[in-house]
C-alpha cells in the first residue's frame, strides 16, 4: 500500500509498506531526516462512483434480489 510520511521540516514523502509497517519511520527523501506516518482522511463525500452502487442496491432490494 501506498503511504505518506512527513518529517518535521513539512517535507510529504510516499512509500511502499505493508499495512502492518506503516508506523515506521523512513527517511525524507528532500532532507533526510526521520518522516513519521500522516494518518488521512478524507473530507469530501463518498466516492464517486458510491452513488451508483448504493442505488443498485436499493434496486435488488426492490426487486427481492439478496445483496452482499
Amino acid at each position: 500500500m501506498l503511504f505518506t510520511y512527513k518529517c518535521e521540516e513539512g517535507h510529504e514523502t510516499e512509500r511502499l509498506r505493508t499495512y502492518d509497517n506503516r508506523e515506521f519511520a523512513t527517511t525524507c527523501k528532500t532532507c533526510f531526516r526521520d518522516a513519521y506516518h500522516v494518518q488521512e482522511f478524507s473530507t469530501k463525500s463518498q466516492s464517486f462512483g458510491f452513488a451508483d452502487r448504493r442505488w443498485d442496491m436499493r434496486e435488488k432490494k426492490r426487486m427481492g434480489v439478496n445483496h452482499v
